[in-house]
């Protein structure tokens, strides 16, 4: 399987605070890489694809858009790709 990029990722591990924009729903999870276009972090919940996500790590908030989810050892894989 090949993935597209469109800017490079940097391995960044940080907590990150997550919010389902819709529901409120609030959980917490881990990073995994960042980049100027998306990011990648590991959570206990399993968000659905396609949903908004006020993400907020290191202290700075941004909104994404959930692209991909995929179960793991411990919880689940999530990445998606920030708003403008």
């Amino acid at each position: 399987m090949h993935e597209q990029r469109d800017a490079e990722r940097t391995q960044v591990e940080a907590a990150v605070e997550i919010v389902d924009v819709e529901s409120g729903v609030e959980f917490s999870g881990a990073s995994r890489d960042v980049s100027s276009s998306g990011i990648s972090f590991s959570a206990s919940m399993e968000p659905p694809v396609g949903a908004d996500m006020l993400v907020t790590m290191q202290g700075k908030k941004s909104m994404m858009r959930v692209t991909r989810v995929s179960a793991s050892v411990n919880g689940f894989d999530v990445a998606g790709r920030l708003k403008r």
